[in-house]
């Protein structure tokens, strides 16, 4: 799984001083061809390739390592937008569980935002979506094949049949999403983070993933009790120089 490679790639990273940087780059040359291989057999003897260099070269023991594995752990995730939406369904595909998303306003979407009127309805934030680098995603195809993208007169340009918004609560029918639950701040607790939000609900959670607007996030950030890379902190602080207001802040 996408989260069990992301933990191992940190893992991998660490041996690399160790015991050796030929293996290490044997390694990712053999994920980067997982990647495109279509073909069971080839890729059940890429993974054994890999399992042969990690347990050999590496010392390093896949089956402990994926009993180490806890799929039961909250995550919550701050911003119900698509980039919130993706990282729960991946999150999801991974093994995981214990997946809620949280977003302030009434509806899903972020940027992919529908108004209705009497006279009709408009998207004030993406208005298209050009498909040619994630024609491929099942994510992807699945809206396509349920009509929810509909492609428009300029080849792999799509709009969402019923507005952009349709997008959003398509993907996320299958979630669970907490919405009107504006996050004032986050706490250390021990091992667990404790969200404190508008409402007056507190929710403890084992991680946390913010996918709420850079600013928002900043803001929340600022008013929390936790402890942060001030370097780290103050480069996410320098993209405010290059974002634009969300359709919903205003």
């Amino acid at each position: 799984s996408g989260l069990n490679m992301s933990k191992m790639m940190g893992m991998m990273n660490s041996l690399n001083g160790s015991k050796g940087g030929p293996n290490i780059s044997k390694l990712m040359n053999i994920m980067g061809k997982v990647k495109n291989v279509k073909d069971k057999d080839e890729a059940l003897n890429l993974k054994n390739e890999m399992e042969n260099i990690m347990k050999n070269d590496l010392g390093f023991d896949m089956e402990k390592f994926n009993k180490s594995m806890n799929l039961d752990k909250s995550i919550s995730i701050i911003g119900c937008g698509i980039s919130g939406i993706f990282a729960a369904l991946h999150l999801k595909k991974a093994g995981l569980k214990n997946i809620r998303l949280f977003d302030k306003s009434r509806g899903v979407g972020g940027r992919l935002a529908t108004r209705r009127s009497s006279e009709g309805k408009f998207d004030h934030g993406a208005q298209y979506l050009k498909l040619d680098d994630i024609y491929d995603l099942p994510e992807i195809k699945s809206l396509i094949k349920n009509n929810i993208l509909k492609e428009t007169k300029v080849p792999n340009v799509y709009i969402g049949d019923d507005g952009m918004t349709s997008i959003p609560k398509f993907l996320s029918k299958d979630l669970s999403v907490s919405k009107e639950f504006k996050l004032i701040r986050i706490n250390e607790k021990k091992d667990k983070i404790s969200l404190i939000f508008e409402n007056g609900e507190e929710i403890i959670s084992d991680s946390i993933i913010f996918s709420s607007p850079i600013k928002q996030s900043i803001e929340i950030l600022d008013r929390s009790s936790v402890n942060i890379d001030n370097d780290k902190f103050n480069g996410v602080r320098s993209c405010l120089l290059y974002t634009s207001p969300s359709p919903r802040d205003s």
